[in-house]
Order: C-alpha cells, then sequence, then structure tokens
C-alpha cells in the first residue's frame, strides 16, 4: 500500500508537488492497481488523499477502462414553425439529394433564406460570416423584433459590404462580435461552433427568457470558445451531433445545415410564444 497527502491551492501546484517529492512521485508511477482518492476543498485550499494498493488481478472492466458514453443529441422538428399541410413546397432544383430539403422550404417562406439563384438553393455551399449575419438578421425580423435602422458602424473592414448594415445591425445587439478588435472577417467561413453562438445570442434577443445551460453533450468541443452554446443549442435540440459525441465545431456550415440550425430555431421561437406563427 501507498499513501500521498497534501494541500495547496490549486489542481496544478499539487500534482507539480507531489511528481517534485521522491516519495509521492514513486506511489503516483508505482506498480499500484486501485487508488481511492478523497478531495475536500475550503476556499481556495484544495485536500487531497491518494490510497494506493497492489491487490489480485482485476477481470473485467475496471474505471480505467470506461469512457465517456455520450448519447445522440435528440433534435426538434419544425412543424410548429412550417406545418407540412400548409408550407409551400421549395421550388429549388438542387435538394433532390439532401436531407435538409424541408428546412430550406421553411426558412425559404419565412423570408430568413433565399437560393443562389432562382432555381438553385445549393444546399452542399459554405457560408461566410457577413452572409450568416444576413440570414440571422432576418430571422429575428421575421420573429418580430425590430432591429436598429442606422447602428454604429461596428467593423472597419466590413465597408462596402453587402452584408455590412446586417453587421452591424447584430453588432449592436450584441448578437455578433469581431474577430479582432475593428475586425469582422466578413468573408471568411462560419464554423459550426460559431453557428452555435450566432443561434445562442440571437434566440436571447428575441425570447423572454434565454436558453438555459447544457450538459456535456459532445467531446470534440471540450475547453472550445464555443463549447457553451454549443451545449446550449444541443439541450434545446437545435443542433446535433456529426455522430455520438462529436459535433465538429471547427467545422464548417453549409448552406442547407444553415437552413435547418434557423428552421428549428424559429421553431423553438413559435412553440414557446415567443413569435407569432406565420
Amino acid at each position: 500500500i501507498g499513501e500521498n497527502v497534501g494541500r495547496g491551492g490549486g489542481v496544478d501546484s499539487l500534482h507539480t508537488a507531489f511528481m517534485n517529492s521522491p516519495g509521492h512521485r514513486a506511489n503516483v508511477l508505482g506498480d499500484y492497481n486501485r487508488v481511492g482518492v478523497g478531495v475536500v476543498t475550503s476556499g481556495s485550499t484544495i485536500w487531497v488523499t491518494f490510497n494506493f494498493m497492489k491487490g489480485q488481478d482485476i477481470d473485467g472492466t475496471t474505471g480505467a477502462d470506461v469512457g465517456i458514453v455520450y448519447q445522440p443529441v435528440e433534435t426538434r422538428g419544425i412543424d410548429v414553425a412550417c406545418p407540412s399541410g400548409s408550407t409551400p413546397v421549395p421550388t429549388f432544383d438542387d435538394l433532390a439529394s439532401t436531407v435538409h430539403a424541408a428546412s430550406i422550404g421553411c426558412v425559404a417562406w419565412w423570408g430568413v433564406a433565399n437560393g443562389r439563384t432562382a432555381d438553385l438553393f445549393d444546399p452542399t455551399g459554405q457560408v461566410t460570416r457577413g452572409q450568416l449575419a444576413s440570414f440571422v438578421a432576418r430571422m429575428i425580423e421575421a420573429s418580430g423584433t425590430a432591429l436598429p435602422v442606422s447602428p454604429p458602424d461596428a467593423f472597419g473592414d466590413d465597408d462596402r459590404s453587402v452584408h455590412e448594415l446586417r453587421i452591424d445591425q447584430l453588432a449592436a445587439l450584441g448578437v455578433v462580435s469581431g474577430k479582432a478588435p475593428g475586425t469582422y472577417g466578413p468573408d471568411d467561413l462560419v464554423s459550426r461552433g460559431a453557428m452555435a453562438t450566432f443561434l445562442v445570442r440571437a434566440h436571447d434577443v428575441v425570447a423572454a427568457s434565454a436558453l438555459p445551460a447544457g450538459s456535456d453533450s459532445f467531446g470534440d468541443d471540450d475547453g472550445h470558445t464555443h463549447e457553451a452554446s454549443i451545449d446550449k443549442v444541443a439541450a434545446a435540440g437545435l443542433a446535433g451531433g456529426t455522430g455520438a459525441g462529436t459535433f465538429g465545431p471547427g467545422a464548417p456550415v453549409q448552406r442547407g445545415q444553415m437552413a435547418t440550425f434557423l428552421a428549428r430555431s424559429i421553431d423553438l421561437l413559435v412553440a414557446d410564444g415567443d413569435t407569432d406563427p406565420r
């Protein structure tokens, strides 16, 4: 058996102290196959005790073999915002092979998104930050919330962009922020993580109650800038993952995916009574 006992101001400093002490380090790296850990905190002080033991070989699964098991995220439908019996069928010619066809029809009906041309939506095309600002601004307006008519010029790199007004409107409401002081990056692609933050902030501008915090739904966004927003949209059913436990926060958003995110957001606002049905 072996035992380590320590007191310190943080996990990192305790770990460093143990590993810098020959006796404690030998216990941590010793030939033990069982450990019990006790932790007590008081204010900024942490007390820890590790009791190590070398016992008989363990058959079967141990705690070291079991990782976090993430469950698939259940996403909401769009029937409240876009009832199947009354929503016009989209007329774009390139929707036959996309799972986002109904959502594209929904956001087109609400006047939130339009096609590349009158006949093509381009569901696999990518979305820039400027384009997304226009889509989200239209969603907010369609939800019954007015945007500032003459907002301050928030960024210098969107001058002469067709999306400048929308970017400035969302900046005035706190929906968007820059990538650096005075810089928005209107032509940069939108990542799935950034999209989650756009959705959360847009919802909270329109809704009476902010989206609540969500549980840890994905393993690949741990420590990511947008992790809290990703967990919120997952809990609300606005966005699912790319697989069980994966969200792909750095992957670019496609136009079809964007349509589904926005359609679900409108559906939630209508279902909660924050937006009138169309």
